[in-house]
């Protein structure tokens, strides 16, 4: 079950990472008929700025674990980088495990009363014109933050197999995080050096000669 794991988030997360990605098209779309309208015709309606956050938000919320299985989130990365796959595997798990999930599972954990009273009212835009279904896009909090916690706890999945692999054992076989069909590169690089960074000759070309 725990080879599975992964493999099963990973392709959860890329299903609805492309299909929501269409919403980006249509943000563009609206936000260029609203400004043509509005400043060339003089016209403008409610209900298109509010579909333009409302789809935003979905975008944002439900897009979240999809970047994560990218590595396509900011960071500022001054250590990572030069890190050996084992120092960087034991930062993906300490991560995930100490501050990813945790936060993902307070945010959900505050976020259910909130929900629970949007969707019990049927809670719709208190603007005239707006959008009735305020409610759904609320439900999305918990949704998107339970789809980059169970993002988190495949990273954190993988990390353990470069460590558990960094000591002579490999108990996970097959597509890591990026869904690579080759396995994950972390994981190759950390077979293939035995855990350690890799030491590169200095020449001439190379950073640290003086």
């Amino acid at each position: 079950m725990l080879q599975d794991f992964p493999h099963l988030v990973d392709r959860l997360n890329e299903r609805i990472g492309r299909m929501i990605s269409w919403l980006t098209l249509g943000i563009v779309l609206v936000a260029g008929a609203d400004v043509v309208l509005r400043y060339l015709f003089g016209v403008g309606w409610v209900f298109m700025l509010e579909l333009e956050w409302h789809m935003f938000g979905v975008l944002f919320l439900l897009g979240a674990g999809y970047t994560l299985k990218h590595q396509d989130h900011v960071r500022v990365d001054l250590f990572y980088a030069g890190f050996s796959p084992v120092w960087r595997a034991r930062v993906d798990f300490w991560g995930a495990v100490l501050f990813l999930i945790p936060m993902c599972g307070l945010v959900i954990w505050t976020s259910l009363p909130y929900v629970a009273f949007a969707v019990q009212d049927l809670e719709g835009s208190p603007n005239p014109g707006g959008l009735p279904l305020r409610f759904l896009i609320k439900s999305m909090i918990p949704l998107g933050f339970g789809l980059l916690a169970l993002q988190g706890a495949a990273q954190a999945v993988v990390a353990y197999e470069v460590l558990r692999g960094s000591k002579g054992g490999y108990p996970l076989t097959g597509t890591a995080m990026g869904g690579n069909p080759g396995g994950n590169p972390l994981l190759k690089k950390a077979k293939s050096t035995g855990g350690r960074a890799e030491n590169k000759p200095k020449g001439r070309g190379n950073k640290g000669d003086s």
